[in-house]
């Protein structure tokens, strides 16, 4: 008793039952007290400790009888592990939950993505061709990159699912994170958040001597543009101000903020805003997929901070995340590598141009082969087309190819993996670069693994094809 509750055995004739129970006189007590049919056996209550601090017991009353006179006899047990446990418990069932609705969710994703992004490819291929024609000022050239965007902005919904549900990596090079926020104030995002909200401010204050990291660039960027909309959208009844903030910070100790950050140096964004804030029972579910606060028929699609979250964990990054009435704040952590490997050279537009090499494109859809034999003939490349693995192989036996473009994915007959295996044994240095409309979890280390360093998924732009057929014709391996 003197360790369940603090008290001393001298100090128990002063007590009453109220002080260690302060529930007695208000619950079912008696009802155990009076023996009554429906009195449980036993009650879950709170004890209170002599300090004052409060732990949960479970408490069985009896009465008994001894000649004339009559006592009752309480039992008290502490049941802080059980509750414990029962809360762990309850914790796992709701990751499991979770887990279920991700699978499935994934299921889903990968099954639309592909046939998805193979659609979305003439949205995004073809406005770059008729672009590359167009003067500056040509009449419909910025209705044509709206389109461009557009189709580019849905191949990242579809790629950010595929990623939240299966946990896709995105491939990472070597930027500056200060690049991307100047090519994000002048984006069309950007210019549309300022023509929705007229009257916000942002202000940058950014570090000029930030270091590079390895990241993805597209991620990056997209989550910055999450992050801006839902600041503005946050503080748009209060004279909006959003300050988006670069610096480098090196942690000699851990940090317990939002997420317990381990010491080491780390290159740090932030955002924010002077909104009323993040409600405190929704802290802990912001970053579930489809949770959103935002009222039916706003922006949204409950997807913005779980593409942040799963960003962030790619890039092996941490958030803190402060918020009040007076505003929210969110801070990225990306950590600095003093061995990291620097990425694939990027060659200015003016080199992306071919040299009358001829390439062969293996696609089972047509209208991919279309797409790809227009902007490789505008590149300057001779192209070959075939509907299938077996139907490539039977061309390569006899003839010669600078570089084949291989779809991942093609239902009748080999896939892209088992096509790019068959070439290499009748020869075994042709060069060769997938592109797909999707991959599945662990594809693309198999494909390097054949000997490809160089893998696009679909829809691309023609620069980004261009710049994947120069890097690996001019590769020496």
């Amino acid at each position: 008793f003197t360790q369940l509750f603090g008290y001393q055995e001298q100090e128990l004739p002063n007590l009453m039952i109220g002080d260690l129970l302060p529930d007695w006189h208000n619950s079912p007590f008696h009802l155990q007290i009076d023996n009554h049919p429906d009195a449980p056996s036993a009650l879950e209550s709170a004890g209170r400790h002599k300090s004052g601090a409060r732990f949960p017991v479970e408490v069985r009353i009896q009465q008994l009888s001894s000649g004339q006179k009559t006592v009752l006899a309480v039992g008290i047990q502490d049941i802080s592990e059980r509750k414990e446990n029962e809360q762990k418990f309850f914790q796992l069932q709701e990751k499991l939950g979770l887990a279920k609705r991700m699978e499935s969710l994934g299921l889903m994703a990968g099954s639309v993505a592909h046939d998805l992004n193979n659609i979305l490819s003439g949205l995004i291929s073809y406005p770059d061709l008729l672009l590359a024609d167009m003067d500056e000022n040509a009449p419909f050239r910025e209705e044509l990159e709206l389109i461009k965007n557009s189709g580019q902005q849905a191949f990242n919904v579809v790629n950010e699912l595929l990623r939240i549900a299966r946990g896709a990596k995105c491939k990472k090079e070597e930027t500056n994170i200060n690049l991307l926020i100047k090519n994000y104030q002048s984006s069309l995002d950007y210019r549309q958040l300022h023509s929705e909200f007229y009257d916000l401010q942002v202000d940058f204050e950014l570090d000029s001597t930030l270091p590079d990291i390895m990241c993805s660039a597209i991620h990056i960027t997209q989550t910055l543009t999450n992050l801006v909309n839902n600041a503005a959208e946050a503080s748009s009844s209060n004279s909006g101000k959003i300050r988006i903030r670069t610096t480098t910070q090196t942690l000699n100790e851990t940090v317990q903020g939002f997420e317990t950050i381990p010491p080491g140096s780390y290159v740090i964004l932030s955002v924010t805003d002077n909104g009323p804030g993040i409600q405190t029972k929704s802290l802990s579910q912001i970053f579930e997929p489809f949770y959103s606060e935002k009222l039916p028929g706003r922006s949204g699609t409950g997807l913005g901070l779980t593409i942040i979250w799963n960003a962030i964990r790619d890039h092996d990054g941490f958030i803190n995340l402060s918020s009040s009435n007076k505003g929210t704040r969110f801070e990225l952590y990306f950590p600095i590598s003093s061995d990291q490997k620097r990425g694939k050279t990027l060659l200015p537009s003016e080199y992306l141009s071919g040299n009358d090499e001829r390439i062969l494109v293996v696609d089972d859809e047509k209208i991919q082969l279309e797409i790809a034999r227009n902007v490789l003939m505008q590149l300057g490349y001779q192209v070959i087309t075939a509907e299938s693995g077996e139907e490539a192989l039977d061309y390569l036996r006899s003839n010669f190819v600078d570089l084949v473009i291989l779809d991942m994915v093609m239902e009748n007959g080999m896939n892209g993996y088992e096509t790019y295996a068959a070439i290499q044994q009748i020869k075994p240095a042709q060069k060769a670069l997938v592109a797909s409309g999707y991959y599945e979890p662990g594809e693309e280390q198999k494909i390097i693994d054949l000997g490809i360093n160089q893998y696009l998924t679909k829809p691309f732009s023609a620069y980004c094809l261009g710049r994947a057929i120069r890097q690996e014709l001019i590769s020496p391996y």
